[in-house]
């Protein structure tokens, strides 16, 4: 394959999507990009999924499917997908998603052109898995990433303030990555690191590499009434937030933090942002909960 287009490996985790997978597939493999594999994961799906992708495989050799024996939850799931990639550069999909065909070019040439860029992604429509809109995540000039310090957008993501929250840098976590950026969270911490949610796995990355967005809508991403929680009460990257596993994880961070080379000194500064996160955290539930003791008598 030509030097100037890179492989780019596109992670598929899917569990009982039969009736979004088809559209999903249809747009990955419509990419206006040379040089890209999928790799589908089947988390031990019940429905017609399992039968859908394989067809699919079958057709076409870009796509590498590899079924479960048994559902291992969302977080090991990913990780399958993660070590099955062998591109430059690494994007995850979700079985009921859908990207243009320029989404994987458009952010390739932004990764090319510049090696500080961690992850790149555009603008996102978000719709109800009905149809129904619900907005379009854009960044403004004020909160552009392309505007911000590394120290910047990773204390953003892990601000517990709601207003923060909601200007959605987590969106992210659908973009495309560098592989050099998310190798060595991903030796350090493995799965672990995913059972604690999008915010703990962009973070880190955020403060040795640059995010850059592209004022453009190419993906609609599908969203539920429902949060996951509700949806998937078993599956451990729900069981895994526990408070007690939840601090473990941080103060782990915190330490490959201080140790890692790859971090500027400055960007380090950011343990006391996850101190701060942390404290923050749990005060507010100690005072839920002498609130409810109060209530009580």
């Amino acid at each position: 394959m030509m030097k100037e287009h890179p492989l780019v490996s596109i992670g598929l985790p899917v569990y009982n999507t039969e009736k979004t997978i088809v559209r999903a597939l249809d747009s990955l493999l419509a990419q206006r990009y040379p040089n890209f594999e999928i790799i589908v994961s089947d988390n031990a799906s019940d429905d017609k999924t399992t039968e859908i992708c394989r067809k699919y495989a079958l057709k076409d050799n870009r796509i590498k499917f590899n079924v479960n024996e048994k559902n291992l939850g969302i977080s090991a799931n990913f990780q399958i997908v993660y070590g099955k990639a062998a591109g430059n550069y690494f994007m995850m999909a979700g079985g009921d998603d859908v990207w243009k065909p320029e989404f994987v070019p458009t952010l390739v040439k932004i990764l090319e052109s510049d090696p500080n860029v961690g992850v790149a992604l555009c603008s996102v429509r978000r719709e109800y898995s009905d149809g129904r809109f619900e907005d379009v995540i854009k960044f403004d000039e004020a909160h552009n990433p392309n505007n911000l310090s590394n120290l910047q957008i990773a204390a953003k993501l892990l601000s517990p303030k709601e207003q923060i929250k909601d200007l959605k840098y987590n969106i992210f976590m659908c973009g495309l990555f560098r592989w050099e950026a998310i190798k060595g969270l991903l030796l350090s911490f493995g799965d672990e690191i995913l059972t604690y949610g999008d915010r703990a796995f962009l973070a880190p990355i955020a403060l040795g590499y640059k995010f850059y967005y592209v004022d453009k809508e190419l993906l609609v991403k599908t969203i539920y009434e429902d949060p996951f929680k509700k949806r998937y009460p078993d599956d451990e990257f729900v069981q895994g937030k526990k408070d007690h596993k939840y601090l473990r994880y941080y103060l782990k961070m915190i330490f490959w933090i201080i140790k890692s080379p790859n971090i500027p000194r400055e960007s380090k500064l950011f343990v006391f942002v996850i101190l701060y996160y942390l404290t923050y955290k749990y005060l507010n539930k100690l005072k839920r909960n002498i609130r409810k003791l109060f209530y009580s008598f």
